[in-house]
């Protein structure tokens, strides 16, 4: 029972999201003493052991965190940290694909068990969400413009097109809505670019896949 107790302690320190929070929520995963001073699973961890998998909600188009190889395996370093998990459980893993602005509204209503998909912190996504602390990983933003476009800085953008994953804290910081974000103001290194129109789609991992499919030459991902 010791193991239950390391592996809790992972979940709860080390990584993304253990349950979703709001009404329809589970229970989020805790651990309890029973007789003898042995650990026993509770809640969420609980029904996870009973059932021998754990679900995690991940993107399939969002490399290289997470996405389908040619043969339709997730891979990538969030898929390995959710695989990592289910070992140290000692539980399958089954991965579900829902659109980012589901898994970020809160409210799952036991579709899935935890999120394991790069997501920042935020203030507003802490009323929904439940985050353990630390992430076990932290990037910088950054944008990428399509060759020959003439963008060469953050300020070219200006008055451009803007493609951005949807519910993202890049559409949301675009928007110049820095508050919303709730993030500290040494987060922030540089103010968006004014007069932007945003062109939200499913994921960021779509922005540069159109722009070279051809579909839309003006964005800037």
């Amino acid at each position: 029972m010791k193991r239950i107790s390391f592996v809790l302690l992972l979940l709860l320190t080390a990584l993304v999201l253990v349950a979703c929070g709001g009404a329809a929520a589970p229970e989020a995963a805790e651990a309890t003493t029973a007789p003898g001073g042995e650990t026993a699973a509770d809640g969420l961890l609980a029904d996870i052991l009973e059932r021998g998998v754990v679900r995690v909600s991940t993107d399939p188009n969002y490399e290289p965190q997470s996405f389908l190889d040619e043969s339709g395996e997730f891979i990538g370093f969030d898929v390995d940290v959710a695989r990592e998990i289910a070992a140290r459980l000692g539980v399958e893993v089954e991965f579900v694909t829902p659109d980012w602005d589901i898994i970020t509204a809160g409210n799952w209503g036991s579709q899935w068990d935890m999120s394991v998909g790069s997501m920042t912190v935020t203030t507003a996504r802490q009323e929904v969400l439940d985050f353990a602390t630390p992430a076990y990983y932290y990037t910088p933003a950054q944008f990428a413009a399509a060759d020959g476009s003439g963008i060469e800085s953050l300020d070219d953008l200006a008055g451009q097109a803007v493609c951005v994953g949807v519910s993202t804290t890049y559409e949301t910081w675009l928007s110049g809505n820095a508050d919303a974000l709730g993030l500290p103001a040494e987060s922030f290194f540089a103010e968006p670019p004014a007069g932007v129109t945003i062109v939200p789609l499913a994921t960021d991992a779509e922005c540069p896949q159109s722009i070279q499919a051809g579909d839309r030459s003006s964005w800037r991902s």
